[in-house]
């Protein structure tokens, strides 16, 4: 026995616009198409459609007549569409096809809320061009948040986002988000789409679909896909300030106004008996914890590293010595960051910042940093830069370039979903030399380093250089931080 497979829908589509040549260029695969126009040469351009299985009619007829529609096969049609250039057209087809006896389901496309206003009382759908058109930009302007326009009210009313890991339902149950005027109406998981009851988790890297009253939608939208900057808690609770180095005045300060700005729980002080000179008075706005003296760093450090609850390590900046110069020994901090486990600040004492720079490389940490620094850059409420730098063609090669933009590409991609603008420089030299002539000291350079390398005068450690010769203070991110699953809002 044969099988037949089903007879293929009618659609009539009446203007041959650009928008009705295109829709009948697209249908006439899967459905049996009829295009209706009055200027035979506007019809001209679907004569060289050769798809197999296409199913094309082009007839030179007036679609506001009734007798044209009904030759057009209008009451055996299951759509037609009205996408002619005049809006008084456009509803006159759709009146004159919803009052046959079998009438198909009938869509307009217009540019007034007039004419919008009518098709709706004749029961027609509505495709509003200029507000398609918005949608469209505001798809691509937001990056990440997709705006579903002529749905429901029309007015916005319904808009999909990502879920980013600095969003505050991250590994929340549904119910436990206490929706008000809105809800989400579906939970996109890489190719499953999950109905969402109470009890289900919202994970990051999830797309949600959320309904609501549109005048409050979109705040709660951007809520819920980034939600508020989050550092340091995505390592810890406490800003760790050790007396190593014997800080100056400006450290401390600089060290206060982190503590200040960022959202840590408290701060805890690491004294040492090394530490020369007499310890500032200054004013913190966090609680502050004292551990017992000890002789040194080192002495603190192996026996209270497990219980501190360590989202950043403030330490002042070393100067290197004439021995860490030439490469005989490494300073202390890029053995630290080994099983730090979160970012260590090395201050210079000055703040506050005025920029937040990052010193971005193709390395499997681009990503880290690149929400390392533009989650510090949102909650100090600091422009972002992000430098590259190329090194002449006869010692990286001469394809550098392309990999350069995509380090930078990648930067404004990430920065884009967090609707942080990021300044862009791609600078020619040596690294470290450039970098540090584009910083200022009131800057905030934050960089990666995979720890416990040695810096040779023919094989330079550039992060080690980058914060040796760079005149401002240094986030430096290491090798891997464990990053927590839950953080409370």
């Amino acid at each position: 026995m044969v099988s037949q497979s089903a007879p293929r829908k009618q659609v009539i589509i009446v203007g041959a616009s650009e928008t009705g040549l295109a829709l009948a260029r697209s249908l006439c695969t899967t459905w049996n198409v009829t295009v209706l126009d009055l200027d035979s040469e506007r019809l001209s351009p679907l004569s060289d459609v050769v798809s197999p299985g296409a199913a094309l009619k082009r007839l030179t007829l007036d679609g506001t007549s009734l007798l044209n529609l009904r030759q057009a096969g209008v009451s055996e049609s299951e759509w037609i569409i009205a996408a002619t250039s005049s809006d008084e057209v456009n509803v006159e087809i759709c009146r004159l096809a919803l009052s046959v006896e079998h009438p198909p389901a009938a869509v307009a496309v217009v540019q007034s809320l007039a004419a919008q206003s009518q098709l709706k009382e004749l029961g027609a759908e509505v495709l509003l061009r200029p507000l398609a058109m918005a949608g469209l930009v505001s798809n691509v302007i937001e990056r990440g948040v997709r705006i579903a326009v002529s749905v429901g009210l029309g007015r916005g009313e319904v808009l999909e986002i990502p879920v980013l890991p600095t969003s505050p339902a991250v590994d929340r149950r549904v119910a436990d988000l206490r929706a008000r005027r809105w809800l989400i109406a579906a939970i996109y998981r890489q190719d499953q789409i999950i109905v969402p009851h109470g009890d289900a988790v919202v994970r990051a890297g999830d797309r949600l679909l959320l309904s609501g009253e549109p005048d409050i939608l979109p705040d709660i939208a951007d809520y819920l896909r980034a939600g508020v900057a989050r550092f340091p808690l995505q390592y810890g609770r406490q800003l760790v300030f050790s007396e190593d180095g014997s800080p100056s005045e400006g450290v401390w300060r600089e060290a206060a106004y982190l503590a200040d700005k960022t959202r840590v729980d408290g701060v805890t002080l690491l004294p040492v008996k090394s530490a020369s000179g007499q310890r500032p008075t200054v004013s913190w706005s966090r609680p502050v914890h004292t551990l017992e003296e000890h002789a040194s760093f080192d002495d603190h450090w192996p026996t209270q590293r497990a219980k501190l609850d360590l989202g950043v390590l403030v330490m002042a900046k070393p100067q290197p010595s004439f021995g860490q110069r030439i490469g005989l020994w490494s300073p202390r901090w890029p053995k630290l960051l080994m099983g730090l486990g979160s970012p260590l600040l090395l201050a210079a004492g000055n703040s506050p910042y005025d920029r937040v720079v990052l010193a971005a490389t193709e390395s499997s940490d681009l990503t880290l940093a690149a929400e390392l620094a533009i989650d510090v850059a949102r909650q100090l409420g600091l422009p972002l830069h992000a430098v590259t730098v190329s090194t002449p063609d006869f010692v990286a090669g001469a394809d550098q370039a392309e990999v350069h933009e995509r380090v930078l590409r990648t930067v404004r991609d990430i920065a884009a979903q967090y609707r942080v603008p990021v300044t862009p420089h791609h600078l020619n030299g040596n690294p470290v030399r450039e970098v540090a002539r584009f910083v200022v000291p009131s800057d905030l350079l934050v960089v990666t380093h995979g720890g416990r390398r040695r810096s040779f005068l023919l094989n330079p450690d550039v992060g080690a250089l980058l914060v040796e010769h760079a005149a401002c203070s240094v986030l430096v991110l290491g090798p891997r931080p464990s990053v927590r699953a839950e953080v409370r809002p």
